[in-house]
């Protein structure tokens, strides 16, 4: 049990240096918070996958599966742009602290969708889930709630509970490759349709790859790799380990991302750095403890 809390950990620690590659990627190349050129690459990068699936596996599939994860494929991409948008409104900690709502929504959803049945002591966890992150998106000193960071992260949340829930419906989640393959061809044809049917959104997409295409092409890989690392050791970590234990490891990624952006910014990384005053790390910690706790609560 401890190596698999060991391996949970370390996959939130992957999973924390990806979002501060995302906020780098916003902070430097989403002038006045315009992410199209960064989400139609991150639409696009997918692409790569689809011969490498395709030669590991047979992509045939019921009609059914390949239209569910053709949707979902989708969403991936509207998650994608609420989760760029988050990260242009506050630090990276606050934002990774507020999509932890995601679960919740997964219940929610599960409950309209699949007629599954909600418990008072998840509308529990869930409650204090609400309250941490209204706690963490509170600034004292400045405009009280910021309302466009917890609209951008509760759509956010909202569309992942969703992907959640559409997945139960698939008879191939469980075959890794061919999932991947429909998912990734359904986030390379959003990616396309935008660019065609919406002419604003590839003129900005072009810019963006006419001035940063090899350096966003190159920090996209970077951060498809160190999130399929975290992904390969949280899968380990759920062998050797209860996953409601292995879940609550999670609420160490904005402690991860706090701690590597002070290194980061001590080495002049300025893009990626946050908010160190003591107030707002104590505001950001007591909300994290009770987002942790709602999580905890809502993975048993």
């Amino acid at each position: 049990m401890f190596h698999g809390l060991l391996l949970g950990i370390g996959a939130a620690f992957f999973w924390s240096l990806t979002n501060i590659i995302d906020k780098y990627l916003t902070a430097r190349h989403a002038e006045d918070g315009n992410v199209w050129g960064i989400l139609i690459l991150s639409c696009f990068f997918p692409g790569i996958l689809l011969p490498i699936c395709a030669y590991l596996t047979p992509i045939y599939a019921p009609i059914w599966d390949i239209t569910l994860l053709l949707i979902t494929g989708a969403l991936m991409v509207v998650w994608i742009y609420f989760y760029l948008k988050a990260l242009t409104e506050d630090d990276t900690s606050v934002v990774m602290s507020l999509l932890v709502l995601a679960p919740f929504f997964s219940l929610i959803w599960s409950h309209f969708i699949l007629k599954e049945t909600l418990s008072l002591l998840q509308m529990c966890g869930g409650g204090l889930l609400i309250i941490g992150s209204l706690i963490i998106s509170y600034t004292p000193n400045a405009k009280g709630f910021n309302l466009k960071l917890i609209g951008y992260a509760i759509f956010a949340s909202c569309i992942m509970g969703l992907m959640h829930t559409l997945f139960k419906f698939s008879t191939i989640t469980d075959e890794f490759w061919r999932s991947l393959f429909w998912r990734s061809a359904g986030m390379v044809i959003t990616g396309i349709a935008l660019c065609i049917f919406i002419p604003s959104i590839g003129k900005k997409f072009y810019h963006f790859a006419a001035h940063y295409l090899g350096s966003g092409l190159s920090l996209n890989t970077i951060n498809e790799s160190l999130t399929l690392l975290g992904d390969t050791l949280f899968g380990f970590a759920v062998l050797l380990a209860p996953i409601a234990l292995i879940q609550t490891t999670e609420a160490y990624q904005p402690l991860f991302i706090i701690c590597i952006t002070f290194v980061l910014s001590r080495l002049g990384v300025t893009s990626v750095s946050e908010d160190y005053a003591h107030l707002t790390l104590l505001r950001k910690g007591i909300g994290i403890v009770i987002i942790a706790g709602g999580s905890i609560i809502l993975s048993r």
